[in-house]
């Protein structure tokens, strides 16, 4: 069988160029959709410091301070 499989790739080049074309597309599209997931992540990452509320650390600590 596997003998076979070989020589028909041998025999017909359009079936051997057809699988190297599909192996670059499926190795291009996973290098795509690991970059947009990065970018994705990192959008993401950005907004959220952006939009976080952020404490005044000096009106904490004089809100806890006992008066005088």
């Amino acid at each position: 069988m596997r003998k076979n499989f070989h020589s028909n790739l041998l025999a017909n080049p359009k079936i051997y160029i057809s699988l190297i074309l599909i192996m670059r597309y499926s190795i291009m599209l996973q290098v795509v959709a690991s970059i947009t997931l990065i970018f994705l992540g990192t959008a993401t990452l950005f907004a959220w410091l952006q939009y976080r509320q952020v404490t005044d650390e000096a009106s904490i600590q004089t809100s806890n301070a006992m008066p005088i």
